[in-house]
């Protein structure tokens, strides 16, 4: 049963975005790349972390079960969702490095990306001890979410029980795929990759209209329903029996897109969890999205924000 103020389980690869903030005013000598001097450094959480830390700052609840390494990287981010007030008890440490991504940014010019991680699947016995709290976390959860970045924690073994378990309750699973291989998924009720990960996946020319993607991936997938982000056009519900449905963007000015999609999870989830349907709860992702993109960094929405937007687009559409 949905609780009112809706409590989201998050399963998935967990990391630390780092930003290392600063101008750049000269080429290097030794090759053609501009210098950066660093001015500032800001940590944030990323992946399944920043689905969680967006679920709390919308006003529900979450818990985050994925694994960090026994670093400083992890040591942070157990901190930085401590500070957020993600529960963390479903971390998981292991013998491998946290991901760590770090991004260069001079003035507002994102100059390059540095990463720091293993993809390769988490090994026994973390992976055994990370199923069965994935399989007691559904005692409490109103919604699940997967967020797959394929860094390894999403493996068969923890997907084939949960999905069948949380079918036989009744308790609905996202999952923000990105393991090329969506039919590993099936089971689940709703799949939100981004329109190029659904266009490769169908097989589709990038330049389909959306709704023919969202069309052609819902029929290849074993999934109730898909939500097919596009970026600055929006997004495409597509419902078994139902024709897709396209939500525009609200026309706003982009700073960093990192981020956007586990806000449109993490919203579609707190919805769900909390009663709504999926129009609605697409309807609220779709304004969440276009909040963050204006936010420099991986960046949350808060429960204010969203219901300031959403009531502007209530205004705009009786206006219209």
């Amino acid at each position: 049963m949905s609780s009112q103020s809706g409590h989201v389980v998050v399963i998935g690869d967990a990391m630390v975005d780092q930003y290392l903030w600063g101008s750049a005013d000269r080429m290097s000598p030794e090759a053609p790349v501009p210098v950066v001097r660093v001015h500032r450094r800001s940590y944030h959480a990323g992946g399944a972390a920043n689905v969680a830390v967006n679920v709390v700052s919308l006003g529900g609840t979450a818990e985050l079960l994925g694994v960090t390494g026994d670093d400083d990287a992890g040591e942070r981010l157990r901190e930085l969702l401590h500070v957020a007030g993600v529960g963390i008890e479903g971390l998981v440490r292991a013998a491998r490095p946290t991901t760590l991504k770090t991004r260069i940014v001079a003035g507002t010019q994102h100059v390059c990306r540095v990463d720091e991680e293993r993809a390769d699947p988490v090994g026994h016995p973390h992976a055994t001890t990370l199923t069965i709290m994935a399989l007691q976390s559904l005692f409490t959860a109103d919604a699940v979410v997967i967020s797959d970045y394929a860094k390894g924690v999403i493996t068969p073994d923890l997907l084939g029980p949960l999905l069948r378990i949380a079918r036989e309750y009744g308790i609905p699973v996202l999952v923000d795929p990105k393991d090329p291989d969506f039919s590993r998924y099936d089971g689940a009720d709703i799949l939100a990759p981004n329109v190029a990960e659904a266009s490769r996946f169908v097989r589709m020319d990038p330049s389909t209209p959306p709704t023919d993607v969202a069309r052609r991936l819902l029929e290849a997938c074993a999934v109730e329903s898909v939500v097919v982000t596009c970026g600055p056009a929006g997004m495409v519900i597509c419902e078994r029996g139902a024709e897709p449905t396209h939500l525009p963007a609200t026309a706003r000015a982009v700073f960093d897109v990192t981020g956007a999609g586990d806000t449109v999870v993490a919203t579609l989830a707190l919805y769900l969890a909390r009663g709504a349907d999926i129009q609605s709860a697409s309807c609220a992702a779709n304004e969440a999205a276009g909040i963050v993109v204006e936010k420099a960094g991986t960046a949350s929405v808060t429960a204010s924000e969203l219901t300031a937007a959403l009531a502007r687009l209530r205004a705009n559409h009786a206006g219209g």
